[in-house]
């Protein structure tokens, strides 16, 4: 018997799992994925996307006679509690580049030494794995642009292929008390509208399809990725690429084949380049550990905090700030679990720099809001903002300027701010 520990790789599609157990010709396989936090701490949006995309891959497991259980314990505990350290023969989980999700790696390997366990990994979260970097993680690069100059020339000669699994192992016969019920869990959420993002795989590849061969705007997105009201100004991809259920990989090579039948141009060029981006921080995260979450970040900026810091902090989250741009744009998140990157970079800036508030608190509140959660490219992204990440400029946004220029008629601001109250 196989033990999967799924984690953000909650897809069939380049799973390297699953082609691995297939290329095995494994008889059963225990699909197990732990939540990584409590969920009565997130908002309604991301915890409604998080169950249907588990509830997703269920459905996609149901013909194979499997599925995913889940819980909140450690998977050597599950393990442990289910007495199958002499039934499983190996262990396959997808490494991860952040310290907190490291540790839990440690653990369950260690428990894997002391009951003389078979313990595999795959490197499959970033586009580029570690074995591509042309030098070692400790010479990465201080700022994006001498990283993406030195690894660019890579993909020359690289070629990513998309598995999809026909036979999956079927599940042992096995229940148990420790694992949760999705569907109970998902009906514990209050209706909410979320026609803007559902979970899941089928839906992320349903996306993918509709931004390239659909709508094509991917031969516009560097002139509209800054857009703040239309759903295709960007590609809307982040939400399944930080649960899994998209890979990198998988929207790489439908970005090739795009250019192969309609050409390239600085667009789709652009799409590439915020892949790169993604990869970036996760290389970040793992060089530095721990003080990637860290208040002083990479960097150790003077920060110091007004007394009133809560007082300012909750206004901030609710939209009370007294500026329009941003009172907007954190209304959208709190009504969308969504907010565009023009709109992070803004509400950041203007946390961290116009009121001079500690920059995690901003980071932990997104962590619970946002559907694209994706701890290294949130985290990176604040840090990068408030001055304690890898911007070499530490730059301030003038949030007037920036909203007369991105929306000039006030469109995006009036939509949002009347849905306040």
């Amino acid at each position: 018997m196989y033990f999967i520990w799924l984690r953000r790789d909650l897809r069939l599609i380049d799973n390297l799992c699953f082609e691995y157990l297939s290329n095995k010709r494994a008889a059963n396989v225990l699909i197990y994925h732990q939540i990584e936090s409590d969920l009565s701490d997130w908002g309604v949006h991301r915890k409604k996307f998080y169950l249907e995309s588990l509830e997703v891959l269920n459905k996609h497991l149901e013909p194979h006679g499997n599925k995913v259980n889940i819980g909140y314990e450690a998977p050597e505990k599950v393990l442990n509690h289910l007495g199958l350290s002499r039934k499983v023969s190996e262990i396959l989980y997808t490494k991860s580049f952040n310290s907190i999700d490291i540790e839990k790696e440690k653990s369950l390997k260690d428990y894997c030494r002391r009951e003389d366990l078979v313990i595999r990994d795959f490197d499959q979260m970033t586009l580029l794995s570690l074995d591509d970097l042309p030098f070692p993680l400790e010479e990465l690069p201080k700022t994006f642009t001498p990283f993406r100059k030195k690894v660019e020339p890579i993909f020359e000669e690289l070629e990513f292929n998309s598995y999809f699994p026909k036979e999956i192992p079927r599940m042992p016969d096995i229940h148990s008390a420790h694992f949760l019920n999705i569907k109970e869990l998902k009906n514990q959420i209050k209706e909410v509208d979320d026609s803007y993002f559902l979970g899941g795989e089928s839906e992320g590849i349903k996306r993918l399809k509709h931004y390239f061969w659909v709508s094509h705007s991917v031969k516009s997105y560097k002139e509209t990725r800054n857009g703040l009201l239309n759903f295709d100004d960007s590609t809307k991809f982040s939400p399944w690429l930080a649960l899994g259920s998209l890979s990198p990989r998988t929207i790489y090579n439908e970005l090739k084949h795009y250019e192969e039948v309609n050409g390239a141009n600085e667009s789709t060029y652009w799409v590439f380049f915020e892949l790169l981006w993604r990869d970036y921080f996760k290389f970040l995260a793992l060089k530095y550990g721990p003080k990637f979450f860290q208040k002083n970040g990479i960097k150790t900026p003077n920060m110091e905090h007004p007394e009133n810091q809560n007082e300012l902090f909750e206004d901030w989250c609710q939209g009370r700030t007294g500026s329009n741009f941003v009172d907007a744009n954190m209304t959208e998140l709190k009504t969308r679990g969504w907010m565009s990157n023009r709109g992070r970079q803004n509400v950041a800036s203007y946390l961290a720099k116009h009121i001079h508030l500690d920059w995690t608190l901003g980071a932990k509140w997104f962590e619970k809001n946002l559907v694209d959660f994706d701890p290294e490219s949130n985290w990176g992204n604040w840090a990068y903002n408030s001055g304690a990440g890898v911007d070499p400029r530490d730059r301030k946004f003038d949030i007037v300027k920036q909203a007369n220029t991105y929306d000039p008629e006030s469109e995006y601001q009036k939509k949002f701010l009347s849905e306040r109250f």
